[in-house]
């Protein structure tokens, strides 16, 4: 299990897989492309503003700082001066964050629904035929033939990351809900920073630490959750591609972690030489 780190000229504010592809937006509205094994980043794109959202269906996506909701090389539309703060593809539609709306976009940008919300909805996730989604507060809301506020969570603050059933948040806390009974949520992790990312209930960021059950991942039953690897600072985003973990930090790189090495290591060594030239 190694891990190797790739420094980028700006921060990198958000990060997403497509197939074997990884993704990068960064703060300068660059977004990176980059193939295994993953150590050479490509500019495929240059936003007008920081990159703060990205996503894939028909096409690829990317929201910015200026509320631009756009096809990456490809064409855009403005939702306002507010920052895109998320986006989820789902049954067809792009669904953005933007201020204190929820837009629903065809795969060609046309707004197709929107949703006036109480509160900032800061992340979203597919779950059970719906979009749920986590606030500035420690509310969670349902998209599914309109916008729902199911209830308060048994969380202490703003809920920054989801991925199903699992919710992460400032509290350092990460959550399995019940989304029938927001009370009966198990809380599967207390950490010491906030919880600004996640994979899923096995990979996810505590302040500037990447944390996992390796076997879990792995489907071998779990071992227990334990930190891997740090960051120089906070981790803004971290994926699973395959047998590879990827994550972004405001330290200005992401790492990659081999869960499975499979080079040599003679291989590693010449590779990590290489790298500090």
């Amino acid at each position: 299990m190694l891990s190797r780190k790739v420094r980028l000229p700006n921060k990198p504010l958000v990060i997403m897989s497509l197939q074997d592809s990884v993704y990068i937006g960064d703060a300068h509205g660059n977004v990176y492309e980059m193939k295994p094994p993953y150590t050479i980043p490509t500019v495929i794109f240059r936003s007008s503003g920081p990159v703060s959202a990205l996503g894939a269906g028909k096409h690829l996506y990317y929201g910015n700082w200026d509320g631009d909701v756009g096809i990456i090389n490809g064409k855009k539309i403005n939702l306002g001066n507010h920052m895109v703060k998320c986006m989820q593809v789902h049954g067809g539609l792009v669904y953005v964050s933007v201020g204190l709306v929820v837009y629903g976009l065809s795969a060609d940008l046309r707004i197709e629904c929107s949703y006036e919300v109480k509160y900032k909805v800061l992340c979203m996730s597919t779950f059970e035929g719906s979009v749920y989604c986590g606030m500035g507060v420690p509310f969670l809301s349902r998209i599914h033939n309109g916008f729902e506020t199911i209830g308060r969570s048994m969380h202490d603050t703003s809920i920054f990351c989801i991925c199903g059933e699992y919710t992460g948040s400032a509290d350092g806390r990460v959550l399995k809900q019940d989304y029938s009974r927001l009370d009966g949520a198990e809380e599967i992790y207390k950490g010491n920073g906030w919880i600004r990312s996640m994979d899923s209930q096995h990979l996810f960021s505590d302040g500037g630490h990447v944390m996992a059950d390796i076997d879990g991942l792995k489907g071998n039953g779990g071992s227990g959750i334990r930190s891997i690897y740090s960051h120089e600072a906070d981790v803004l985003g971290v994926i699973r591609v395959g047998s590879r973990i990827i994550s972004i930090g405001l330290d200005y790189c992401y790492c990659i972690f081999e869960m499975e090495p499979s080079l040599s290591v003679e291989e590693e060594m010449e590779l990590a030489k290489l790298m500090d030239e």
